[in-house]
């Protein structure tokens, strides 16, 4: 018989009545260390735990900072629309991003999508704080197609000496920085001269300054807008600072060619730049009426002092805005240069001279000669002649527009033209498509021995010369594609010389191994102009001799950019190395801001492309 078991009366009995059941009892480790150093290595444990954490939020909390940037620059950019930010942000933050619910709040949060542009345009000032002065609001004449002439609009501007006293008060650029020039220099030589024109007290504290005006298309339509904006020509490298922007579709188109607009625009700066030059805050708008609410800041700065002085001593352009701006007669005109007397082939002063003797070497353009010029066809100057201490000099000659879209692009397009058509048997195929391609890859292939960095992308028949009746030959290339690809067509002459062995063949090897020289003159440590000068000179005469003996051909055309080439070899006497105020730097800005103004729909005011323009660049 098994034991007997005693019933248990669960109405009456608790736990404490049942039999414990005994545990066995564990056997405690002895520590061979003392017992505070254990809680030391505890409390040190916890420690590096506590900051691991926080090492871990702070990456989280930078990484949230970096994608919230990341995602604004998207529409800063102009890469996306208001509406497609919005649904970015809305959809990051459904799956758990962080950094970005201001984004998808904007339009109550997506319902309103009319309000979202507006809504943006609030939290971009808000979470970003613009070093930039506020924006100042002129009276422009805009044409308005309605009532087919202009009407006063008021149009936001960037003040130069404004954002240079900002930029100084932020510590975003020093003084001293600004104010020097290298000794022995050209620039030295024209701080000098301007500092005594303008008789300045303080040469140390006198800020050069540098004018670059550009069109350039910025909507899918072909519309163009008009980018004004400013450098320090002691710091070629530095990025470029927007001042003024209108669409061009604005400027009036009464007969003035533009001017009418264009010159209210210099008028303003005309003004910024006289107190700039007396150093002093203005004590009343450019058109002497009573401040606005925007100009809250202005109006408690009038009268004090900027603690420098500026003046502009150069003026960036291509040809069709210096015509525009500065009244200055076309290629096609009696007097064809905004430098000298050069005339027609069939003038007194050809410019088809490209000797050391032309005799407009020695007819320069004189400011009185040519304000004569302008009085007697009653045009009246440009705004910009009233800048404090600006010349004719400093209107700039720049290397892109002269010679890489110009000289070097039209010499390109004549050679390859003439491998394709009268090579003598050196590139092979039948048809002039089949020979291109051989042309193409003879290119591929020097590209790849020389490594070259910036490199044609194609090469077809209409990138050598238009199908178009009389079209001259032009390689079609970008400005860095075309550079870089002299030295590669100085190897393909010389192969064709060897080919061909023809005192013509010699002339194209001379050729572009002159404008090799020219390209390796410039952008040293130790500029020579004389090197420089030399270089194109003897381009020049080799280009007229190839033209001289064209026999019919339709390359080897003289154009008037050649004059204007030759007129650079003389421009970087008086104002040094011509790396140093080409408009490589230009064009990328210009190129930057035309994305920034691309519209992405509706109807477009006068002041919406500028302002929405402005908010943009004050933000990034």
């Amino acid at each position: 018989m098994g034991r007997k078991r005693v019933p248990i009366n669960l109405a009456t009995s608790t736990v404490a009545d049942a039999p414990a059941k005994p545990h066995p009892k564990k056997r405690k480790k002895r520590s061979t260390q003392p017992e505070s150093l254990l809680t030391s290595e505890r409390v040190e444990d916890y420690v590096i735990h506590e900051n691991i954490a926080d090492k871990k939020d702070e990456v989280s909390d930078k990484a949230v900072h970096e994608f919230s940037d990341y995602v604004w620059r998207l529409w800063l950019t102009n890469k996306e629309s208001a509406k497609e930010l919005q649904e970015l942000a809305q959809k990051s933050s459904n799956a758990g991003a962080k950094g970005v619910s201001d984004i998808a709040s904007i339009g109550k949060s997506g319902e309103l999508q009319k309000n979202m542009a507006r809504d943006l345009k609030r939290g971009v000032r808000r979470k970003f704080a613009s070093k930039m002065p506020p924006l100042y609001y002129a009276e422009i004449p805009c044409w308005d197609d309605d009532v087919g002439m202009c009407n006063n609009i008021s149009i936001p501007f960037l003040l130069p000496f404004e954002m240079i006293y900002k930029f100084l008060q932020d510590n975003v650029l020093s003084i001293a920085i600004l104010c020097n020039v290298m000794v022995g220099t050209a620039l030295e030589s024209i701080k000098h001269s301007v500092c005594e024109r303008l008789q300045i007290d303080d040469p140390s504290r006198h800020i050069l300054l540098g004018l670059h005006s550009d069109g350039v298309p910025s909507q899918k339509s072909g519309a163009s807008i008009e980018v004004q904006s400013f450098n320090f020509p002691n710091l070629p490298q530095c990025e470029r600072n927007l001042w003024g922007v209108l669409e061009k579709r604005f400027f009036c188109r009464c007969g003035c060619a533009g001017r009418h607009t264009m010159d209210k625009i210099f008028e303003l700066l005309v003004w910024a730049s006289e107190h700039a030059w007396l150093g002093t805050f203005p004590s009343q708008r450019h058109d002497k009426q009573p401040w606005l609410k925007s100009d809250a800041w202005r109006q408690s700065m009038a009268g004090k002092i900027m603690g420098f002085t500026a003046s502009f001593v150069e003026a960036r352009m291509d040809w069709m805005a210096v015509k525009q701006v500065f009244s200055f007669g076309g290629w096609n005109a009696k007097r064809m240069c905004f430098k000298c007397r050069a005339t027609q082939p069939n003038g007194e002063a050809p410019y088809t001279d490209v000797s050391s003797s032309a005799l407009w070497r020695h007819m320069r353009l004189t400011m009185r000669a040519f304000f004569k010029e302008l009085a007697e066809k009653h045009i009246d100057p440009s705004p910009l002649f009233s800048l404090p201490g600006f010349i004719l000099d400093f209107i700039i000659i720049d290397v892109l527009h002269s010679v890489d879209l110009g000289c070097a692009a039209d010499a390109a397009g004549s050679f390859f033209y003439e491998l394709l058509h009268n090579g003598g048997g050196f590139l092979t195929g039948r048809t002039v498509d089949k020979r291109v391609q051989d042309l193409w890859a003879m290119v591929r292939r020097l590209y790849k021995q020389h490594k070259t960095p910036n490199r044609l992308q194609a090469l077809t028949t209409e990138m050598i010369c238009k199908k178009k009746a009389n079209s001259k030959p032009k390689l079609k290339a970008k400005v860095a594609e075309m550079r870089h690809l002299v030295p590669i067509i100085v190897e393909i002459a010389k192969e064709y010389h060897a080919r061909i062995g023809t005192r013509k063949s010699k002339a194209i090897v001379d050729l572009f191994s002159r404008l090799l020289a020219f390209y390796m003159s410039i952008g040293t440590s130790d500029f020579d102009p004389v090197v420089t000068e030399t270089a194109i000179q003897e381009f020049a005469l080799l280009y007229k001799a190839l033209v001289d003996c064209k026999e019919g051909s339709q390359c080897w055309y003289m154009k008037p950019k050649l004059h204007l080439m030759q007129e650079l070899s003389l421009h970087c006497h008086d104002c040094g190395d011509p790396a140093n105020y080409w408009t490589y730097k230009d064009e990328d800005f210009v190129g930057l801001i035309a994305i920034m103004g691309s519209s992405k729909g509706g109807c477009r005011a006068p002041a919406s492309v500028p302002e929405n323009i402005f908010v943009r660049y004050c933000a990034l």
